[in-house]
């Protein structure tokens, strides 16, 4: 079929894509399909994984059964890891967050309740007595000799004691300090009594000897 060319009225066939006398375009041309938009960064943020706050509950419940000598290796890592997904704005950053709370927490808890706490404190020096105690030198112990301790230690309290620290020094006839050395009383009840006997390096100038309470821990 014939048609007139809308823009010079020539005549031309309707498969001509453009007149051939003015070269006017006959067929529209297709419109190329839109570009897919690329992701903004805060769908990028969005869509990330929760890698890290599943590794930091499962860094948490691993804090929960570790022995508190080495407690502080999985705490960091767990802290980490929370602050990591936390940055990173995860799907599940609150849940990084409560973690994140709860072993901070738990830092604190086994920090002030750490054995080198207040139960070590000097005040309670007076919770218990040496009643008796006494020194004597063994020249024929071992290769080398030893001196012996004797000490009963009370305690005066209505708590049980773990253990009491002793530190025993020996010195020479003109008051000169030879050597020092140190034991531990064990499970005293309330009001109760222990016995302990220790050994000491024998230096063969012993003349006097002092002893002392340097420390005492109550159980928990």
């Amino acid at each position: 079929m014939l048609k007139n060319c809308p823009e010079c009225g020539g005549t031309t066939s309707d498969q001509a894509a453009s007149c051939p006398h003015c070269g006017h375009p006959l067929i529209p041309l297709s419109s190329a399909p839109p570009l897919p938009s690329a992701p903004t960064q805060e769908q990028t943020k969005k869509s990330r994984s929760p890698v890290f706050t599943v590794l930091a509950a499962f860094g948490f419940l691993l804090c929960l059964f570790t022995p508190r000598l080495i407690l502080v290796l999985p705490l960091f890592g767990t802290i980490a890891c929370a602050v990591i997904a936390i940055f990173r704005r995860e799907r599940a950053r609150a849940a990084s967050i409560i973690v994140l709370i709860l072993t901070l927490g738990l830092f604190l808890l086994s920090a002030v309740d750490s054995p080198s706490g207040g139960a070590r404190s000097s005040a309670s020096l007076s919770s218990v007595k040496i009643e008796d105690w006494n020194w004597a030198v063994d020249p024929d112990f071992g290769t080398k000799g030893a001196v012996e301790w004797n000490a009963n230690v009370r305690n005066l309290t209505d708590k049980y004691i773990e253990s009491v620290r002793l530190e025993m020094t020996t010195y020479d006839k003109d008051g000169k300090l030879i050597a020092s050395d140190f034991t531990f009383v064990d499970a005293i009840p309330p009001g109760g009594i222990r016995s302990k006997k220790s050994y000491a390096d024998y230096y063969g100038t012993e003349g006097k000897a002092s002893i002392q309470v340097t420390d005492v821990r109550f159980a928990r």
